[in-house]
């Protein structure tokens, strides 16, 4: 296996500059309804293909063109799937590929893409449509490279003339994305841009974000020290597990005399120490490779899995939750093989 290297996470992950996707939060319902999109996830190549043909946009690659470098050629890099099945990325990646094929860049390079489920093994197999959104981020997702078909050296090699895209097809909540992101920045691979279906792709939070949920921690009696997570989370997962509860349990201080308030900001109190624990436990797996908080996490995550009885594709997954003991496991691997 390709050594891992140890610089800490922290130090490694760069910001993304920018991202696109093909829709939002308010469009989706269109795609999420559309038979090709639940066809290409579920291991039709052909279905993947006329979905990405179908709604990728010459709009959208005007878009994309605008955010990357003019004197690099791209290379797109589906993002691994856990069920092994998710024919979406690859399909996406290959049709962008296509569309850049005809530009010239220096040194008569051109574009590229690489299918990651070729050359990267997930060792997490947590479905995460069977996870509670909110709790989605801390599930740890650990990739590692393909003995079989090793590819993190020449890979490094050649981003060193071409600019790294992650395609993905949701990014729900872009832990995913993240999780990649700090692998192959940690083998030396700096990756640029997102490109997705569906989701926010604008992953990086502002400094302007981070003091303002520091403000209203601090006005809540709360911890303020923001600067980790608005580096290791996604704009998204950010803004919902900081800005907006920090919001309403400020808002339910400003009206405590009210007795639904004041009971409402208990519970909210409550949520709130269960978030900063998972949070704390979730800092020491990244920055530490701390064996003990993720056994602990895992053991924490247990209850965020949903009943998933009634679900004709989940009853194929029996045992869908990854044991703690199997996370500190591959955790183990992970540090041996960087010695």
């Amino acid at each position: 296996m390709e050594r891992i290297l140890e610089e800490p996470v922290t130090d490694v992950c760069r910001p993304l500059k920018a991202g696109v996707t093909i829709y939002s939060k308010k469009d989706v319902d269109g795609l999420l309804n559309d038979p090709l999109f639940e066809a290409g996830k579920t291991g039709d190549i052909q279905s993947a293909e006329r979905l990405i043909a179908q709604r990728w946009t010459p709009e959208k690659t005007a878009e994309l063109k605008a955010i990357l470098d003019t004197d690099r050629p791209p290379l797109f890099l589906s993002m691994p799937g856990t069920s092994h099945k998710n024919q979406i990325p690859g399909a996406f990646a290959r049709h962008l590929q296509k569309i850049f094929g005809d530009t010239v860049y220096p040194e008569n390079l051109g574009s590229l893409w690489i299918n990651s489920d070729t050359h990267v093994v997930p060792l997490h197999n947590t479905m995460m449509k069977i996870v509670k959104r909110g709790d989605r981020i801390f599930f740890p997702r650990f990739y590692e490279e393909n003995k079989k078909t090793p590819f993190l050296k020449a890979l490094r090699r050649v981003s060193q003339f071409y600019e790294i895209v992650l395609v993905e097809d949701a990014l729900t909540t872009a832990a995913s994305v993240y999780a990649y992101k700090r692998f192959l920045e940690r083998n030396g691979i700096h990756v640029s841009t997102v490109v997705g279906m569906k989701g926010e792709a604008n992953l990086s939070v502002n400094q302007k974000e981070i003091k303002k949920a520091e403000s209203f921690a601090k006005e809540c009696g709360m911890k303020a020290d923001m600067s980790f997570f608005g580096r290791e989370l996604p704009q998204k997962v950010f803004s919902g597990l900081y800005l907006n509860q920090i919001a309403e349990i400020r808002k339910g201080l400003n009206e405590a005399q009210k007795e639904k308030n004041a009971e409402k900001l208990k519970s909210f109190q409550k949520e709130r120490d269960d978030l900063d624990t998972k949070l704390m436990l979730l800092r020491r797996v990244i920055e530490r490779h701390d064996k003990d908080a993720l056994m602990k996490l895992s053991k924490m995550m247990v209850d965020s899995v949903q009943p998933h009885t009634d679900n004709p594709f989940m009853k194929k997954h029996e045992t869908p939750l990854m044991k703690p003991s199997t996370l500190v496991n591959i955790l183990a691997r992970r540090n041996s093989a960087g010695r």
